[in-house]
C-alpha cells in the first residue's frame, strides 16, 4: 500500500501543547497509515457506530481493513455524530468521525481537537494532562521523524531473527511490559541506538503501532 505523508507539527497544533518537535524550523514527515492507529485515543465512544470506525482504522492502518471498509465506517460513525445534535456536536463521536476519514491527512487535526475539547468540557485542563497523554500517544507512534532511527538487517537476521519473531510476539499479544527484553536481544545483536534501546525500556505509555516494534517488524 502506497502512503503519502502529512507533517508532525499538525498533529501537535490543536492540543494547545508546546513540544519540542513543533519549535523545529523544517517539517518531519509521516506516513498518513501511522495516523489511523491513534484513535485509539480520542476518548469513549457511547454510539456502536463510533466505536466501530474507531476499529476499523486501526485494523486499516495493519492492511487488515480495505479503503472501501474505511468508508463505510467512516460514513456511519458522521451519521452517528449528527445523531446526537448540538450536545454532542464537538466531542469524542466528532473524532471517531474524523479519525475514519478517507482523507487523514486533512482530518486528523479535527479529530484530536474533538478529543480534546471534550476532555476540556468534562473538567479536565485543556492542556494538562489529556492534551499532554495525546502528545505522548503521538510520540509513541510516531516517533521522532526530525531524528529517525534505521533499522540494522544484521539485528534483524541475529540468531535465526529473534528480534523480529520477539516483536511481533510483543505486538500480537500487546506484552508491551516484555519490551525491556526485546531491548536486552537487541543489545546481544549489536545494537548500541540509544534512542531505540531507551524507548523499549522506558515507562511509556506503550500501545499497538509503537515505532519501536514496528520498525523491527519492517513496517514503515
Amino acid at each position: 500500500m502506497r502512503h503519502d505523508r502529512t507533517g508532525v507539527d499538525d498533529l501537535y497544533r490543536p492540543l494547545g501543547v508546546d513540544p519540542v518537535l513543533q519549535r523545529q524550523p523544517q517539517r518531519a514527515q509521516v506516513a498518513p497509515h501511522r495516523l489511523y492507529l491513534l484513535p485509539s485515543g480520542v476518548g469513549v465512544h457511547e454510539d456502536e457506530r463510533s466505536l466501530e470506525a474507531v476499529l476499523v482504522a486501526e485494523r486499516f492502518a495493519d492492511d487488515r481493513a480495505t479503503r472501501d471498509d474505511l468508508r463505510r465506517a467512516w460514513e456511519a460513525a458522521r451519521q452517528a455524530w449528527g445523531a446526537g445534535g448540538d450536545a454532542v456536536f464537538i466531542g469524542p463521536e466528532m473524532a471517531a468521525s474524523y479519525a475514519a476519514s478517507p482523507d487523514i491527512r486533512a482530518d486528523m487535526g479535527y479529530s484530536i481537537s474533538a478529543a480534546h475539547q471534550a476532555a476540556h468540557d468534562n473538567g479536565l485542563s485543556p492542556s494538562f494532562p489529556e492534551g499532554e497523554a495525546q502528545c505522548q500517544l503521538i510520540r509513541e507512534i510516531v516517533g521522532n521523524p526530525f531524528r529517525p532511527v534505521a533499522s540494522d538487517p544484521a539485528w534483524l537476521s541475529w540468531n535465526s531473527g529473534t528480534i523480529p519473531a520477539l516483536a511481533q510476539s510483543i505486538g500480537d499479544a500487546g506484552a508491551f511490559d516484555h519490551l525491556p527484553i526485546l531491548a536486552d536481544a537487541l543489545e546481544d545483536a549489536g545494537c548500541s541506538d540509544e534512542a531505540l534501546l531507551s524507548h523499549l525500556r522506558g515507562l511509556g505509555p506503550h500501545v499497538r503501532g509503537c515505532w519501536a516494534v514496528d520498525l523491527l517488524l519492517g513496517k514503515e
